[in-house]
C-alpha cells in the first residue's frame, strides 16, 4: 500500500490541477472513486495501531501513514479548492490531532548516555478494523537502546511533520473562513503548544535526549534541523489561525501560546514571511529564517541597495529587483567564505570593529590635544610677546636655546627642519601666486 500512495502522490507532483481532480472524480468513467476520501480512511484504520508500531520499530504501518498523508498534502497544493473542501470534510482533522496525542518524544534518560536492556513481549489485540497482519505476536521485541530511542524520535517526527504539512496544503490559499474556524473548533491546540514546546527542549533542553544519536549536537545537523522545522510549524499554524478566530472558538490562540513563552519567543524571532497576491486576493507565506537572519546575526541587514529599483515600471522593479537579489546572494556567498576562514571576526564582528577604530581615534586625538606641549623654540617666541616676519629668525632662536638633558633634539629641529619646511612652504605659494601665471 505504500508504493501505491507513493505513485498516487507522484501524480499529484507539480500542482497540476487536472492530475489532482482524477484522483477525486474520473468523468469518463461510469462510476467515480474518490481516493483521498479512501486514503484518509486508510490512515484512520492504521492510526490505532501507530504508536506501537514506533515502539517496536515496525516501519510498515508508520510508512504507510507517512505516504498518505504526504500524498494528501500534495494533492491541495496549488491550491486545489476543491481538494481541499474534500479533505477538510473527511475528518482529517480529528484523525491528526488523534495521531498527534499518542506522538509523544521519548525524554527519560538519566545522566549516563545508556539505557539498560529491557525485553517484553508484545500483547496486541487483534480488531475487526487492523490492517497489517501480526505475525509475530509472540516475538520478544529488540533491547530499548539509546539508539532506538533516537530512532524512534526520528520516526515520530517524520509522521508528525507529515500532518503539519497536511494541515497547511489545507490553509494555502484558503477561501473564506469555513475550513479555517472548522479547524479552531476541532483541534486541541493546548497539545500543539506542548508538541512545540517539546520541539525546542529537543534542542536547548538538558533533560531531553540529545539529538541526533551520532554524537554531532551542531544545529545544522539534519536531524535537529527537521525537529526546529516541526516546531516552527506549530507556530505557523497559530499566526495563520489567530486572524480567523471569534469569540465562539474557544481558548484565544494568544493564550495558548502565553503558555509556552520561551519557545513562543524563540520561533517568533525566527518567523519570517512574505505577501503575493494570488487570483486578486492578498496572502501571507511564512518560513522559517536561518539563524543567521535573526536579530544580532550577521545577515540582518537592511540591504537598501536591494531597493534600487523602478518604481513606475512592475516589469522593470522585478527585473531589477531579482537583479539586485543576485548581487547580494553572490555577495554573501563570498563572506561565507570568509566567515569559514579564521578571519571571520572580520565579517561577524565588522561593526564592533568600526566602533573599536572610532573610539580609538578618538582616544589617540585627546592624548594629542591634551599630552602634548609646545617646543622649545615657540615657547621663546611666545616671551618675545608673539611677534615676528613671515620667515622666522631662527638662528637668534638657536642661541638662545640651550641644550641641556633631554633638550638638545630643539636645537636640531629648530637648526635643521624648521627652515626646510619655511622653503618649501614659501616655494609653494610662489608657484601659486595669480601674478607668476600674468
Amino acid at each position: 500500500m505504500s508504493e501505491v500512495m507513493k505513485f498516487m502522490r507522484r501524480s499529484c507532483f507539480g500542482q497540476h490541477k487536472n492530475m489532482q481532480d482524477v484522483l477525486r472524480v474520473q468523468r469518463a468513467n461510469r462510476e467515480s472513486f474518490n481516493f483521498y476520501l479512501e486514503t484518509v480512511q486508510y490512515i484512520q484504520a492504521l492510526e490505532p495501531d501507530l504508536k506501537g508500531s514506533i515502539a517496536t520499530g515496525d516501519t510498515k504501518i508508520t510508512e504507510s501513514a507517512i505516504r498518505g498523508l504526504l500524498m494528501l498534502a500534495e494533492s491541495m497544493k496549488g491550491p486545489n479548492y476543491h481538494n481541499q473542501q474534500e479533505v477538510a470534510s473527511s475528518g482529517i482533522f480529528d484523525t491528526g490531532d488523534r495521531m498527534m496525542g499518542k506522538l509523544k518524544y521519548v525524554n527519560s534518560l538519566p545522566s549516563a548516555n545508556t539505557l539498560p536492556s529491557i525485553t517484553f513481549k508484545k500483547k496486541r489485540k487483534r480488531r475487526s478494523n487492523q490492517v497489517m497482519d501480526d505475525e509475530d505476536d509472540d516475538a520478544e521485541e529488540p533491547p530499548v537502546t539509546v539508539k532506538s530511542i533516537y530512532v524512534h524520535n526520528e520516526t515520530r517526527c517524520r509522521l508528525k511533520m507529515a500532518i503539519l504539512k497536511v494541515f497547511h496544503s489545507i490553509l494555502e490559499g484558503v477561501q473564506g473562513d469555513s475550513i479555517p474556524r472548522q479547524m479552531l473548533s476541532t483541534v486541541d491546540w493546548s497539545a500543539y503548544a506542548a508538541q512545540m514546546k517539546d520541539c525546542y527542549d529537543m534542542r536547548y533542553d538538558d533533560d531531553f535526549l540529545p539529538m541526533p544519536f551520532d554524537g554531532d549536537p551542531s544545529p545544522d545537523n539534519p536531524d535537529v534541523d527537521n525537529i526546529m522545522d516541526e516546531g516552527i510549524s506549530y507556530y505557523f499554524l497559530f499566526k495563520f489561525l489567530e486572524k480567523y478566530q471569534g469569540g465562539e472558538d474557544g481558548t484565544p490562540l494568544t493564550d495558548v501560546l502565553a503558555r509556552v513563552p520561551i519557545a513562543a519567543r524563540y520561533f517568533e524571532a525566527r518567523k519570517g514571511y512574505v505577501e503575493i497576491i494570488r487570483d486578486n486576493r492578498l496572502e501571507r507565506l511564512f518560513f522559517r529564517l536561518p539563524d543567521a537572519c535573526i536579530e544580532d546575526g550577521p545577515l540582518n541587514k537592511p540591504y537598501d541597495d536591494l531597493y534600487g529599483d523602478e518604481r513606475d515600471d512592475a516589469d522593470k522593479k522585478t527585473t531589477q529587483f531579482l537583479e539586485n537579489m543576485i548581487c547580494l546572494v553572490s555577495k554573501e556567498k563570498f563572506l561565507d567564505k570568509i566567515r569559514d576562514s579564521i578571519f571571520s571576526f572580520t565579517i561577524n564582528k565588522w561593526e564592533s570593529i568600526m566602533m573599536l577604530c572610532f573610539y580609538w581615534g578618538g582616544l589617540l586625538h585627546l592624548v594629542l590635544v591634551f599630552g602634548s606641549y609646545a617646543p622649545y623654540h615657540g615657547l621663546l617666541v611666545t616671551e618675545r610677546g608673539g611677534k615676528g616676519s613671515s620667515i622666522t629668525d631662527y638662528s637668534s632662536i638657536a642661541k638662545d636655546s640651550v641644550c641641556e638633558e633631554g633638550n638638545c633634539w630643539n636645537l636640531f629641529f629648530v637648526v635643521k627642519v624648521l627652515p626646510l619646511i619655511d622653503e618649501i612652504a614659501v616655494a609653494c605659494l610662489n608657484s601659486l601666486s595669480p601674478r607668476r601665471w600674468l
